[in-house]
């Protein structure tokens, strides 16, 4: 078979998958009120590409990309970057959601995911591996491409960066099975071992704090507008020492104050505060299809920053995960 024939076939699959799933999410009928727009990436078999929600359709904005993931805004709300698989690895791209255009942001030998756009739009925090192919840390890298660095050394295993509103300080992970380098608190964590912590510094990577203690397993975080309390999500021992179902909690950006704010089956992940402060995206498992209850796919949800209001903004057979609301200029 020649590559005109094999590049033809790809392309219609493409197509074939980024219109059932345009029909699909375009269907959604759960929601009582029209909502801001927002981004959010779309799996099936294999394939994925990022969406634009607005009002009550779905747009595919990443029609150039069979894997197009984790889609970030630049502060004006006219930009995404994001992630996409190309010569075999993952690196970050651009894309004008105006005219189309994209632009290729990363070009190393790593793979570079989870991309943070910085409030002031001058560069963007990720995950990369250039060190070591088998442990991701945050970097940062200017807009134009330029300058490549890591975000610190004060600690390995940083992953999933969410700034600050106000651009000074980021937010990030430190998963399990990792070792961390804080005196008296250095621990090596086994394979069966859960735990991970949320954590903050300074842009520059110095000026270190913990936020979350305990022996949970704490991730996707991202702050309020006014930079006084972070989302996370979260699994937490109930009275018998069981741990939990993934959950969305709200801490104050000092450590204090934490209440949970899902009560949900599954796991609730990648929650997204709107930039009015009242309401949260997030994804979640907890719900199952009619069409196959068998499986629990992965849904957008909205729910109120005080708990209220839950309602599914997705349902379809494919999994969507991973939104984020569009800056309001």
């Amino acid at each position: 078979m020649n590559q005109f024939v094999i590049t033809r076939i790809l392309l219609c699959v493409t197509i074939v998958f980024s219109a059932s799933i345009h029909t699909a999410v375009g269907q959604d009928e759960t929601q009582p009120e029209l909502l801001p727009d927002f981004a959010y990436t779309t799996s099936h078999k294999g394939y994925s590409g990022i969406y634009l929600r607005s009002g009550n359709r779905s747009k595919l904005i990443s029609p150039k990309f069979k894997n197009a993931k984790y889609p970030t805004w630049s502060p004006d709300g006219k930009r995404i970057a994001f992630q996409a698989k190309k010569d075999g690895q993952f690196d970050l791209y651009i894309l004008d959601i105006g005219t189309g255009e994209h632009s290729r942001l990363t070009n190393q030998s790593s793979t570079e995911m989870h991309p943070a756009w910085s409030p002031d739009g001058k560069s963007i925090a990720f995950e990369a591996d250039p060190e070591d192919e088998y442990s991701f840390e945050i970097y940062l890298i200017d807009v134009d491409g330029k300058n490549f660095r890591r975000f610190t050394r004060e600690i390995d295993g940083t992953s999933l960066p969410a700034w600050s509103p106000d651009g000074k300080q980021i937010a990030f992970s430190v998963p399990y099975r990792k070792i961390f380098k804080e005196g008296s608190e250095n621990l090596t964590l086994d394979n069966k071992s859960v735990a991970g912590y949320i954590y903050v510094a300074n842009k520059n990577g110095l000026n270190l704090r913990k936020i979350t203690n305990g022996k949970t397993t704490c991730t996707t975080q991202a702050w309020t507008p006014d930079g006084n309390k972070i989302v996370f999500s979260s699994t937490r021992k109930d009275h018998l020492g069981k741990l939990s179902d993934m959950q969305l909690f709200v801490i104050n950006s000092d450590g204090k104050n934490l209440r949970q704010l899902t009560k949900l089956p599954g796991q609730n992940i990648s929650p997204n505060w709107s930039p009015h402060k009242d309401k949260i995206l997030f994804h979640s498992t907890a719900y199952k299809h009619p069409n196959e209850p068998e499986k629990n796919s992965s849904e957008i949800y909205v729910i109120n920053s005080d708990g209220t209001g839950l309602t599914r903004l997705t349902n379809n057979k494919y999994d969507d995960y991973f939104p984020v609301w569009r800056p309001v200029p």
